[in-house]
């Protein structure tokens, strides 16, 4: 049986209708399916728009909000995630850093659900910890493929529906 310790931090403005029991038990899936042997450690803040765009600004180099950031601590995890290579004892993933409003507007825009949105968003934001990329087109067809898969995955045991207070 694996360990999972999965840190919330809820810093962004309310009102925002996001709760953390819901986002750790789309996390816990979400790993239990990609490493389920692996003890892994990771963490979630929600933040507001001006310490997003402080942090995109300071780590990316763009100056403006985004959606969701990722700072991973592990070196590339595909091979574990694909099965072809070992599963480290203990792997401490890094942070998502996810905006609310920008998440709340982006599903207003393109007619998703919130809890939809922010299902995408962990979905997004995990890949990345684990080492999945998509600044080249190959690389983007795998991450955009794993990230349909999960999110099936998440819909079929729904966890999406309660992401966000009804």
């Amino acid at each position: 049986m694996s360990t999972l310790v999965i840190d919330i931090a809820d810093r962004a403005p309310r009102p925002h209708p996001f709760r953390k029991a819901p986002i750790r038990s789309l996390l816990m899936a979400l790993c239990e399916e990609l490493l389920p042997e692996a003890d892994i450690e990771l963490s979630v803040s929600l933040v507001g728009d001006r310490r997003m765009r402080q942090l995109n600004r300071n780590h990316r180099g763009y100056d403006k909000t985004t959606d969701v950031l990722s700072f991973p601590l592990e070196a590339d995890l595909r091979p574990v995630v694909a099965g072809t290579a070992p599963v480290p004892a203990n792997l401490v993933l890094g942070d998502i850093v996810i905006s609310p409003k920008v998440c709340l507007q982006q599903a207003a825009d393109w007619g998703w659900t919130p809890g939809e949105r922010l299902a995408q968003l962990l979905i997004h934001g995990l890949l990345h910890l684990l080492g999945y990329d998509h600044e080249l087109e190959p690389e983007r067809l795998a991450m955009e493929a794993l990230e349909d898969r999960l999110f099936a995955h998440v819909a079929a045991r729904d966890l999406i529906l309660d992401l966000h207070s009804k």
